[in-house]
Formats: structure tokens, C-alpha cells, sequence
């Protein structure tokens, strides 16, 4: 695989190459790709590969993929400030635990509000005291509201029509 192609290469297409090439971790390091991996493919890498459990270390985006299979190993990190609010979702949706260290709850968008539900309902109260509902459009309602029909009562802002146009579109 050339130079020019793993420089382009997105998380998951990074993470599907190291996965079929265990030997790319050389490039890898060299053009300093283990940055272009989010907290998922870490976890995901580290599920199947765990002998890259040292290298996740180096990175906040590891960090939080390695906590979401091996929570055990918080006291260990150091960067909790460090995390992104998509690196909170996806250790948020595996290991809620850690909600009291997340400092990124005001920059949560539609997406993330969403995903994390979807996971993990209890965090309502976080939603509705960050104003997660404004951040969310009729997508976003949709995909939650089909997992978590409980939180129609919070899609106010959302015309009946609006929601019906999406989850038709989604139950097909």
C-alpha cells in the first residue's frame, strides 16, 4: 500500500488495512496515522488485537477505546481532559461509569446526544440540562426515537409530519 493512499485513508479504512496487515503498524508510526483513529477503531482494534494495547496509550483517542473494553485500566490515564466529545460517547455508550469525568458535555451535537441515548437512556438528565434536544434534528429523532420511543415527549420541536417523513424512510 502506498504512502499517498494510507495518508488518505479515513479511521475505518486505516483500521480495516491494519487489521488485514498487521506489518502496516511501522507505516503507521512513521507518517503518524495511530492519530487518524477514533476512539471506536481503537476499541474495535483492541478487541480483536490486543497487543496494540500499549500503543493506544500514547493517544487520547486510544485511551478512550481501551477504557470502554478495560475500564479497569482508568487510573491509569492521564488524559480524561483531553477526550473529544466523540471519544466520551463511545466510552460513555460502553461504560457509563465515567460520566462524572466528562468535562465536553456542552459541546455533545445532535449525533453524539443521540448515539449516546440510544445506548444509555439514563442519561436524560444530562440532555436536558446541556439542552441536548435543541441540538437535534428530525433524524436524529428518528433513529432514537425508534430504539427509545419513551423520548417523543421531549421532541417538541419536531413537527409529527417532520418525524413520520424520517422513519418512514428509516423502517424501510
Amino acid at each position: 500500500m502506498t504512502e499517498e493512499t494510507l495518508k488518505n485513508m479515513k479511521s475505518a479504512d486505516l483500521l480495516n488495512a491494519l487489521m488485514s496487515d498487521n506489518t502496516l503498524a511501522f507505516e503507521f508510526d512513521r507518517l503518524g496515522l495511530w492519530q487518524k483513529f477514533y476512539a471506536i477503531s481503537w476499541n474495535y482494534l483492541l478487541k480483536n488485537q490486543p497487543h496494540f494495547i500499549d500503543k493506544a496509550k500514547g493517544y487520547s483517542h486510544g485511551w478512550a477505546g481501551l477504557l470502554a473494553i478495560k475500564p479497569d485500566l482508568a487510573q491509569e490515564c492521564k488524559c480524561w481532559k483531553e477526550f473529544d466529545s466523540l471519544d466520551w460517547v463511545d466510552l460513555l455508550r460502553f461504560q457509563p461509569q465515567f460520566a462524572n469525568k466528562c468535562n465536553k458535555w456542552e459541546a455533545f451535537d445532535g449525533w453524539n446526544w443521540r448515539d449516546l441515548l440510544k445506548s444509555q437512556p439514563q442519561f436524560v438528565d444530562k440532555y436536558n440540562k446541556y439542552d441536548g434536544w435543541e441540538k437535534m434534528d428530525s433524524e436524529n429523532w428518528c433513529k432514537l426515537l425508534k430504539s427509545q420511543p419513551q423520548f417523543q415527549v421531549y421532541a417538541v420541536n419536531h413537527s409529527p409530519d417532520s418525524l413520520l417523513h424520517y422513519a418512514d424512510k428509516f423502517n424501510k
